[in-house]
This record gives structure tokens, sequence and C-alpha cells, in this order.
């Protein structure tokens, strides 16, 4: 499976397994950046006893889905009928896969929040005309899902209407002018993430900050578009934005993807990592409130923070040297190391920070190529909605039982993690569960979903940005950040964008639990403090 990071170096080997091996073991070399307790089980006589428990727990588990599937077969099917025949005397209608129905019946408020900061100050109207020319009244048939809005219903599935008719460009275009700082745009990008989107309207806004100063004091404007998960994911909306790119390919200097490293898996393995996955989904314990996970839910306009701060310690190619010099290790290791060691430290320095344990973190990964990004509509269809990602859990060791753990041992905790070859199963199972979910009636489904929704701390998405200079509707693009508001009780959202050379580090937390000041530390000095920790540790090697 390929990490959801730059197309350049970020997604090569984001998950690194010993394909010949029949189980996860650590690369060579790498048992060294483990604590000596953790090094020392991994060397001795347990791996046989755990096996052996694994097997175990394998067989209890598929005796278990063959009594119940049956039943929930057919309760799947009973529930299910009455929209399976309805869509069936509708076949034209475009109805939405199941994981974007899911988002729009249970997630309103789950709207990403894609930012394009310009190198130059840009008026609102020139901004608007070009963005409606190659998305609105294009004559392109991909792009009809700007003027359409969502039918979402109790009983039976949402699809997709035309509202052309009714299409207001006043509601669609907003245009801000009065002057903003960074922290001003992070303090109004966290009011705009309260607002719910008009469900009778198509689900896009365009937003632009004409008198924008950045933390450098350079003058420059602000574009974002708003635009619900239940239409695309950011793999999807990547490819939707590069339409309106120029140019919207890498040139031939531009280093592309890397061929696909994934092992081959054996129909025994895929069947026990597909059985070990949804039992790991499905009996997942939920975290513990703390200060990344709060002990009641968000309701859609509560309060959020936001702040974001893009590297200045380190370029995509300083990142990528450095994991050179630690055994291969990839960007996404390295920003993943960086997030966890920072919230650490945030934890160890803050009163009252209520962490007793690790916390665990869903990680969206990409289920397609990246060079896809690139692809054109003629050769590759844009398919909207949410086909393109999958999720994987895994523990950040930010507990008190890691807080004496350096830079480079977190690291092979985490490298421990992502090198087991079930991840890569687990990202399509963790897909299907969800889009069941979302096939399932709202009116159903929705007292299952608080429960089963809301088991993890933080929620990480790594986008990959073009690597290479552009202009996006006009916009001489200097920089390419996005947001996602929390949601329910997992609390902390992080982002992370690259974009030409540079990496970009935003979070959004639950307003109750986090000042301001606290998250830019977060993603400003407690982060770069990893990543220099880092480059430190190498800098004798290189």
């Amino acid at each position: 499976i390929q990490g959801f990071s730059s197309p350049n170096c970020l997604h090569s080997r984001a998950l690194v397994w010993q394909s010949r091996r029949k189980r996860p073991v650590l690369m060579e070399g790498q048992q060294q950046f483990l604590p000596q307790s953790n090094a020392r089980e991994l060397g001795s006589g347990q791996k046989p006893v755990c096996t052996f428990v694994q097997c175990v727990l394998d067989v209890v588990t598929i005796l278990a889905l063959l009594v119940l599937a049956p039943v929930l077969l057919v309760v799947f099917l009973l529930v299910c009928t009455i929209p399976t025949i309805e869509r069936l005397f509708h076949p034209c209608r475009q109805y939405m896969d199941g994981v974007s129905s899911a988002y729009i019946n249970h997630i309103i408020e789950g709207v990403i929040h894609g930012m394009v900061v310009s190198k130059e100050r840009k008026d609102a109207e020139s901004v608007f005309q070009e963005f409606d020319k190659n998305y609105v009244t294009t004559t392109r048939p991909e792009f009809a899902r700007f003027k359409q809005r969502v039918v979402r219903r109790n009983w039976l599935w949402p699809y997709w209407t035309d509202a052309a008719d009714s299409f207001d460009p006043k509601h669609h275009f907003r245009p801000v002018r009065e002057p903003l700082t960074k922290v001003g745009l992070e303090q109004r990008l966290a009011k705009i993430q309260t607002e719910m989107m008009d469900l009778d309207r198509p689900l896009w806004e365009l937003w632009h900050f004409e008198n924008y100063t950045d933390e450098d004091g350079k003058a420059s404007s602000v574009t974002m578009l708003r635009i619900h998960h239940a239409c695309v994911d950011g793999f999807t909306g990547m490819r939707v934005v590069m339409q309106g790119a120029e140019p919207n390919k890498p040139p031939a200097t531009v280093a592309q993807s890397r061929a696909d490293r994934r092992p081959r898996l054996g129909c025994l393995q895929l069947v026990s990592f597909a059985v070990r996955s949804v039992r790991k989904l499905l009996l997942m314990p939920d975290d513990s409130p703390s200060t990344f996970k709060a002990s009641q839910r968000l309701s859609p306009t509560d309060a959020r923070t936001v702040a974001w701060n893009t590297l200045k310690s380190a370029t995509v190619a300083d990142l990528k040297n450095v994991g050179k010099e630690l055994n291969g290790a990839t960007i996404n290791d390295i920003l993943i190391t960086a997030l966890a060691g920072a919230l650490r430290k945030y934890t160890q320095n803050a009163p009252n920070a209520g962490l007793s344990s690790d916390v665990t973190a869903c990680t969206w990964v990409s289920l397609s190529p990246l060079k896809h990004i690139y692809t054109d509509f003629d050769e590759l269809p844009l398919r909207w909605g949410n086909s393109t990602l999958g999720a994987v859990y895994m523990k950040l060791p930010v507990g008190p039982e890691h807080g004496q753990l350096s830079t480079e041992e977190t690291m092979g905790v985490l490298r421990q993690s992502t090198s087991d070859p079930a991840l890569m199963v687990e990202a399509g199972m963790a897909t299907r569960l969800l889009s069941l979910m979302g096939w399932v009636p709202r009116l159903i489904c929705k007292p299952f979903w608080a429960s089963l929704a809301n088991k993890v701390s933080v929620s990480m998405s790594n986008v990959p940005g073009p690597q290479f200079a552009l202009e996006w509707c006009g916009i001489p693009v200097r920089r390419m950040l996005f947001f996602v508001p929390p949601t329910g009780s997992i609390s902390l959202f992080v982002t992370i964008a690259t974009w030409d050379g540079e990496v970009s580090v935003g979070m959004g937390v639950d307003g109750k639990l986090m000042s301001h000041e606290a998250l830019s530390s977060i993603t400003g000095e407690l982060f770069e403090a990893e990543i220099n920790q880092l480059q430190q540790t190498v800098l004798p090697r290189v």
C-alpha cells in the first residue's frame, strides 16, 4: 500500500514489509532504534507463543463469523430491501457510493477546506471568473457535480440531482476584503468550520481573502475551496484541482512515482489478514478521554481551533536525505515520528494534560497509484466520491510509558507497526466496513454510528501536492494547505501537505481542549524541534 504523500518521494515506501517472511519482522538495522525492552522481546523466544495465540484468535474469529455472518447478512438484506428496490426503479439516478453516503448521513460537518496561498495579491473577481470558467459553466460532463445538490433520505439511499436552475453564484463565491494576518486567518477558518453547508444547494463554496499578510510580512491572497467530503476524498480532490492548473502535469525534469513495491500475498495470507483486520476494526477499544480526545462529542457548530506551520528547518529533499541515513526511512515515517514526538512533548509540558496511555491514530492512505492524480480524464475517467483512500490504525507512542523515548526510538516503534503486511488488507477492509454503514438506512445506522466511529483520538491525512510551480485559476501558487474539522470525539485532525519542496503541517482540534496558542506551539516549535532532532542525529553520518 502506498502512503498518501508527495508524488516524487513521499509515497514509494510508506509501509515496509518483509514480503518473503510468514510474519512481519523489522528491517535489517531497524531493531537498534527500539527501546531495549522491546528489542529483547522481538529477539526472544516469545514469537512462537505470539504466533500460536494469533492463530487461535484467527480460528475463533472465523468460527464467530461463520455463525454470525448468515444472521447479519439476512438482517442487512432486510433493511436494504426497500432501498434496493427503489434503486432498481431509478437506474439513471446518480446514487452515492457507500463511504460518501456515510459522510452525508452522519458527518454533516465533514467538509474539506483546501487553501492556496498566492505569490501576489489577486482580486476576487478574476479568481472567481477563472474558477467559474474551469468548473461551473464549462461543458465538460465531469464537472456537472458543481451544479448538483444531494437528496438525503431517512430510509433510502442518497443521490445527486440537478440544481442548475436554482444555482446562486453569490452563495458559492465568497469574497473577503478585510486585512488578515496568519493568526487572523487561522481564527477565521476555525469560525468558518462551524458553518454548516446548505444541503439544498451544491456542496461547495469558494472563499477568497484578498488582503492577506503572511508571517513573514509578505502581501498576498488566499483562496479556499470548501467542499463536502461526500463529494470527494483528498485524492479525488487533487485530480479535480489539477484540471484547473497550468501546467497540470509534472515536467519531465521532476522525478515520477516509483514502481509499486507491495508484496504479493497468497490466498491464505489474505484470508488471515482479512480476519485479523475485521477483528481489529470491530473490537478496537475506545481511547480514553485526554488532551486529544474529548469526553463529549462535538456538535457541528461547536468551536474549533486551527493552526498551521510550513517547515522552516527542512524541505522535502532534506527529509528524503535524512530518511536515507535512517535505514531507508520514508518521509511519512519521519513526519509521523515528528508528530508523535510533538504531541508527547506537549503533554509533558502542559498542565493537566490528562494522558494516561498511548493514543490511537487513524491514518489515511492511498489505494490508487499517485500518478493517477495527473492522468487525463479521457484516459482515466473521474470518479466522484470516496473510493481511492483506505484507513489504517496505529498507536502513537505518546503516553507516559514512552516518555523517555528519543526521536530515533520513536521512529523504531512506529516502523515496527507500519511494517505489518496486514495493514495492506486492513486499509481496504476499513473502507468496506465504512461503506456498509453508508448503505444501511440512516435511521437504522444512526444509533450505532456514534459508538463505532469515535474510537480513536487522532485522524491524520497526508495529501500530495505538485512538486513543480504552477498557476491555478490564474493564481500563481506559492503554497497549498488543507484542513478537515474534528468531528465527534475524534478531537484532533492532522493534515500534512507538500508543495514544490515545502512541507506544511495543519491541525484542527476541539476548541474546548486546546487554545490557539497551544495548538500553534505543536504545529510550530515542537514539530520543528523533532525534525531538527532527527537531522542532528544523522548529521555525523552525512
